[in-house]
């Protein structure tokens, strides 16, 4: 039995796994800094988003403080494991320098619905709808002088009324448990988008375990 070759071996398990915890601990802790930021937010979701599209309100909330808490720290995360590795045996300088590399490759995850399917969904749209028509309607109701005077005199009606539209929202979104449904979809995006070990496209985690386990694989097999 070679033993320096076993030992190297047993380094190389060491550093991977070590590389996984580090940049789950940097993907883990960029979650937790997402949800508690969406909890600041969520008095500003209404009705629509809560009921209809929590999961939107969520998602470009979410990745944004994502993609600013993990790009940096695992950049770092990845080139001191190649340093590492680089140490554990010169012969794994190659794969080293392809480990830094392939940080590179690493797709962030992006939005459920591009724009150009938005675009497409919007154009295969038929007539316009009830609450379509009803939007124009109301629009048109506020928009006529009458209206318009009184808000330039000063009045404190609409902006009485909308604070009670607003105080009415919350409490009904409170009440009803929407709020709960917003933090369960932000909790999903962390999850899924993320931090899951599968899923398509893949989610970061599971990029980044893939190519931490081919490194490793390439570097045992350098051993043999």
């Amino acid at each position: 039995m070679d033993v320096a070759a076993f030992e190297k071996r047993q380094s190389i398990v060491g550093w991977r796994d070590a590389l996984v915890l580090a940049s789950w601990k940097v993907v883990n802790d960029a979650g937790i800094a997402a949800r508690t930021a969406i909890e600041s937010e969520i008095d500003q979701a209404g009705i629509y988003e809560a009921v209809v599209d929590p999961s939107g309100f969520a998602r470009d909330r979410i990745d944004s403080v994502m993609r600013e808490r993990t790009v940096e720290p695992l950049r770092r995360t990845f080139a001191a494991a190649a340093e590492d590795l680089r140490e554990i045996d010169v012969r794994f300088r190659p794969l080293a320098d392809a480990l830094e590399n392939s940080f590179r490759s690493i797709a962030l995850p992006s939005p459920a619905t591009t724009e150009t399917e938005a675009a497409s969904e919007a154009q295969a749209t038929p007539s316009q709808s009830f609450g379509d028509r009803l939007a124009s309607l109301l629009s048109g109701i506020t928009g006529r002088k009458p209206v318009r005077h009184a808000r330039d005199a000063g009045s404190k009606a609409f902006d009485l009324l909308s604070d009670a539209g607003d105080a009415a929202s919350q409490l009904l979104q409170s009440g009803t448990g929407l709020h709960a449904r917003l933090r369960g979809s932000a909790g999903d995006r962390v999850r899924e988008g993320w931090m899951a070990s599968s899923g398509d496209p893949a989610p970061l985690m599971a990029q980044i375990t893939e190519i931490v386990e081919k490194v490793a694989n390439e570097a045992r097999s350098i051993t043999l």
